[in-house]
């Protein structure tokens, strides 16, 4: 078992998992600037789903580097608001002034205004007030680990993913409407499994598995996944046409999650004893610089779209699964 400790070690693999984890949070953004007539064909579905990775694997990175780190409550909620909690309260309010400015968003009465500054606070960067939320539950969660034996942990797990993933699609199968909560706590419980499983399957490396397993059990996700998406897609009631398998808590796609977080991290062992200082030193840099790309890459993506056309003139005419990455890069 890898013991961590409370200083500023960087890992090679949790540099890489991040740089990654960035890249596809921009990328699946930047599919909304494909041609509509590609976004909704069948063959986009797979690329357009598994982009959707990247803020889960930013939660499992978190859990990873968070709940086997020793450090009081009073150091760990400080270090948290300052790298978390300032950067949103200023980014938020530099959105607002954009919006106004740009967009002419002028909510009239006190009432609309604050229904306006709620919906920026907690959907506008959803996942840090949900990163948030589940760093809340870090010192409850140190506490359950510590104490738990690993027949305990997993089946917390398991009772994690009937619950979250399971149960869902029995109702979908079973063709009862269920109407998902979007709240802020069902976001944090639902990623808090994520978030404990980063931890287990890299620090305490429960769950050892060579690398072949993990590349069946994302092809045998990816195979899942589109199965399903292309049955529900034609079983589905015309208003219901968001069928659940498209989102990562589904049972197909949660276990790609997990294939793509160990596979970053085995490739990344691998990688890191060919890398030389200055490359370890960039990657280092790019994965410091994730939450400021997170915070700043919509007004990036729409400075594009709006002051540079040609860009975008020249993206739609090659293949669409080039100019997506292409645009995010």
């Amino acid at each position: 078992m890898k013991k961590q400790n409370t200083s500023n070690t960087r890992y090679v693999w949790a540099d890489v998992i991040r740089v990654s984890a960035i890249f596809l949070v921009v990328l699946v953004h930047n599919l909304f600037f494909l041609p509509q007539n590609t976004v909704g064909t069948l063959w986009m579905w797979i690329p357009y789903l598994y982009a959707q990775l990247g803020v889960p694997l930013f939660v499992m990175i978190s859990g990873a580097l968070l709940l086997g780190r020793d450090e009081s409550l009073s150091l760990f909620f400080r270090k948290r608001t300052g790298r978390i909690l300032l950067p949103w309260v200023f980014w938020i309010g530099v959105y607002v002034i954009i919006d106004g400015v740009l967009h002419q968003k002028h909510p009239g009465s006190l009432s609309l205004w604050l229904q306006y500054l709620y919906e920026m606070f907690f959907s506008r960067f959803w996942f840090l007030p949900m990163i948030f939320g589940l760093y809340l539950l870090t010192p409850i969660l140190k506490i359950l680990i510590s104490g738990a034996k690993k027949y305990q942990l997993i089946y917390a797990l398991i009772l994690w993913y009937v619950v979250f993933a399971v149960l869902p699609a029995l109702y979908k199968a079973l063709g009862i409407y269920l109407s998902l909560d979007s709240s802020l706590l069902r976001q944090v419980m639902q990623y808090s499994g994520l978030y404990v499983l980063g931890y287990l399957l890299t620090m305490k490396q429960y769950f050892q598995k060579p690398l072949d397993f993990w590349v069946r059990l994302l092809l045998s996700s990816i195979a899942a996944t589109y199965v399903s998406v292309f049955l529900t897609s034609y079983t589905l009631a015309e208003q219901h046409t968001d069928p659940f398998f498209f989102r990562i808590f589904s049972p197909t796609m949660i276990p790609g999650v997990i294939a793509v977080f160990m596979l970053l991290f085995l490739f990344s062992a691998k990688w890191e004893r060919s890398l030389s200082e200055k490359k370890k030193r960039f990657l280092a840099f790019l994965s410091a610089s994730a939450l400021g790309i997170y915070l700043v890459h919509e007004i990036v993506q729409e400075g594009i779209a709006r002051y540079l056309p040609g860009i975008d003139l020249f993206l739609h005419t090659i293949e669409p699964l080039l100019a997506s990455p292409l645009r995010a890069l």
